[in-house]
């Protein structure tokens, strides 16, 4: 057989070993083969060449694109990974468990407190002598408050 010699689709689908309606879309694209007529066995073999290689050109594109994706991607993490390991960065779920902790010891201090009072203002007889009493115990509170170490409860 000659390049030139008129081929089917058909044909080439056969000799080539794919699909006779993959061909047939590629060679109507390329305008050869329509309406079943035959086709010079060069052209047909070029665009069906010429296809493929475009595929091959748009995979190594995709998977360049891809690998620039993934650095990225992992240059991102190393970035958070070394913040955390700084201590600039923490998790949401961390910060969440910490402030949690910090409530429900604010929660315990503020429910002591009447308990507290009533025993420390039981002697007193005098109004200015309760308010004395009842500014200390709130100083006394407001510093406990004061100490509480934020980034140590975060740490915990």
């Amino acid at each position: 057989m000659n390049h030139t010699d008129p081929v089917s689709v058909g044909w080439l689908a056969t000799a080539l070993g794919l699909d006779r309606a993959n061909v047939s879309r590629i060679l109507n694209a390329a305008g050869l083969a329509m309406d079943n007529e035959k086709f010079p066995l060069h052209e047909g073999l070029r665009a069906i060449v010429n296809k493929f290689k475009t595929k091959a050109e748009s995979a190594s594109v995709d998977l360049k694109e891809a690998q620039r994706r993934k650095t990225d991607a992992e240059a991102k993490l190393a970035e958070l990974d070394l913040a955390k390991r700084e201590r600039e960065l923490v998790e949401v779920a961390e910060v969440i468990t910490a402030v949690e902790r910090m409530m429900s010891m604010l929660k315990q201090r503020i429910e002591a407190l009447p308990d507290q009072a009533s025993i420390q203002l039981a002697g007193c007889s005098t109004p200015q002598e309760m308010k004395a009493k009842l500014n200390t115990i709130c100083h006394q509170f407001l510093s406990e408050l004061h100490a509480i170490d934020v980034v140590k409860q975060i740490d915990q």
